[in-house]
């Protein structure tokens, strides 16, 4: 019996690296996710994993946010699309459990990290490849979609990256680790944040800068670690410029995202310039969730309904692309009412104030870095966006060893 259940822990830390490494390839990964289940069942050490599930009590917000979409499923009239939703969804619903159920050592939550930089690293390496590749054909794909063509959306990567520069930050940069660690690590920060200046997103540049401004008040306010700080501030600035020049398409959408911003100018419904129509698509979303604000239209619904706002409201350009909310919170408020929307946010809030009260600055940045995104881009519509916060937030809140992040260790 104990030679069969080695075995089972081995099987399930294989997916779980496998799924790590996956996820910035976007493949495959559901897959390995379903392995890891089975695995993880067939296990049977059902005391030690009902134990680890009642000191994980934000497991329930999780569980609830789960039931109210599959009670959503019936009173949808598209029982098809909610289906649908339901398995794109199965990430957020299933890992949770699993890593709320689990707990990895120091040297399991350093090999699943280590899988998931691995992974950044080597489709970093093959986009470049095959941008290189096609210049050399005369066709260009240096930057935003045509970068990350047939991978993932450039937004969902962007995250990827920014996350994997927190790991490096995190996890390397500001522990008391050798030189030669650092120098990796100072690498990696540098080609990640190469790979999010050439995706382009304007969320995820946002984001990188975020990130680097923080690291650079901690390592300063709370270290002291002066010569960190002001190379990573040297850095940020230098890429920033050299990106701009060196990718156009950066500073035009840039430049466009700024002027809207600042324009009192009406606009104009037809428009599909992504930052003018998302304004528009939100308060097409505000209407819906105050048309049903406590059973939403339903997750199979949702689609339906906002086409009609759009052809409602002459918004022919949203109507012709069939865009989505374009804001997860709006999404899961349409969908689902107020009742979502809390559960949702609720997640977040629990999660952020767990980690200020143990302390776990990684954990707490996460959680504002995911919110962030969430407010612009409906994150769970994809896989590419359920399968990250299912596995990869779920693992740091529930099952990884805060020592790996944790500086001060």
């Amino acid at each position: 019996m104990k030679a069969y259940v080695n075995f089972m822990d081995k099987a399930v830390l294989a997916m779980m690296l496998l799924c790590a490494f996956l996820l910035p390839w976007n493949f495959l990964v559901a897959p390995c996710g379903t392995f890891l289940a089975v695995f993880w069942l067939m296990s049977f050490n059902w005391k030690e994993k009902w134990i680890n599930i009642r000191n994980a009590p934000m497991i329930w917000l999780w569980i609830a946010f789960a039931v109210l979409h599959v009670a959503g499923y019936f009173w949808s009239a598209n029982k098809s699309e909610a289906a649908t939703n339901l398995m794109v969804k199965l990430g957020i619903f299933i890992f949770p459990i699993i890593f709320a159920a689990t707990r990895l050592d120091e040297i399991k939550t350093k090999r699943v990290l280590q899988a998931f930089l691995a992974g950044l690293i080597l489709v970093g390496m093959f986009m470049l490849a095959r941008a290189i590749y096609f210049a050399s054909q005369g066709i260009g794909k240096w930057s935003y979609q045509d970068f990350a063509d047939r991978i993932m959306h450039p937004s969902y990567l962007s995250l990827y990256y920014v996350v994997g520069i927190m790991i490096c930050f995190h996890g390397i940069l500001l522990r008391k680790v050798p030189v030669t660690k650092k120098i990796i690590g100072a690498a990696f920060i540098l080609f990640f944040s190469l790979m999010v200046f050439m995706l382009a997103s304007k969320t995820g540049i946002i984001s990188l800068v975020v990130v680097f401004l923080f690291y650079i008040g901690y390592a300063v306010v709370r270290f002291r670690r002066y010569v960190v700080a002001g190379i990573s501030l040297i850095v940020l600035v230098a890429a920033f410029f050299i990106a701009l020049k060196v990718f156009p398409v950066l500073q035009s959408r840039l430049e466009v995202m700024t002027q809207v911003i600042s324009s009192d100018a009406p606009i104009n419904p037809a428009d599909v310039e992504s930052n003018r129509v998302r304004l528009l698509i939100w308060q097409a979303d505000l209407e819906l969730i105050s048309e049903h604000p406590f059973t939403g239209v339903g997750p199979g619904d949702v689609q339906d309904e906002l086409m009609k706002k759009y052809e409602a409201n002459g918004m022919t350009g949203a109507k012709d692309k069939r865009l989505n909310a374009h804001s997860q919170f709006f999404q899961t408020g349409i969908a689902l009412g107020l009742p979502g929307i809390i559960l949702l946010a609720g997640i977040f809030l629990a999660a952020f104030v767990v980690a200020v009260r143990t302390r776990f600055g990684f954990l707490a940045l996460f959680t504002m870095l995911l919110v962030f995104n969430f407010i612009p881009e409906s994150m769970l519509q994809v896989q590419a966006g359920t399968l990250f916060m299912g596995f990869f937030y779920s693992l740091i809140l529930f099952a990884a060893d805060k020592k790996v992040l944790s500086p001060k260790s």
